[in-house]
């Protein structure tokens, strides 16, 4: 399975980091990476990581898969007697 993701300039370290199928800079300074995995698990972890720095291109579930992700974490801040997010 291959993830593609579009990285801002301050999160291209991925590329640097993580084993990659392809990378290609563009113009604006952002680069679009190609990520071999088994699981997307690992890969929206990262994104949740990320944040607005990674915006996932390929496949569409791994946008869902971050998004659950990161409801479950809020979640967890958000607790018995915590505040509820705006």
């Amino acid at each position: 399975m291959r993830v593609t993701v579009r990285l801002q300039p301050e999160a291209r370290w991925v590329a640097e980091y993580y084993a990659t199928s392809s990378v290609t800079e563009r113009p604006d300074g952002r680069v679009e990476v190609e990520l071999p995995t088994r699981g997307l698990g690992w890969v929206a972890a990262l994104l949740l990581r990320l944040g607005p720095d990674a915006e996932v291109l390929e496949p569409a579930e791994l946008g869902e898969r971050r998004r659950e992700m990161a409801r479950r974490t809020l979640a967890r801040y958000e607790g018995p007697g915590a505040e509820p997010a705006p």
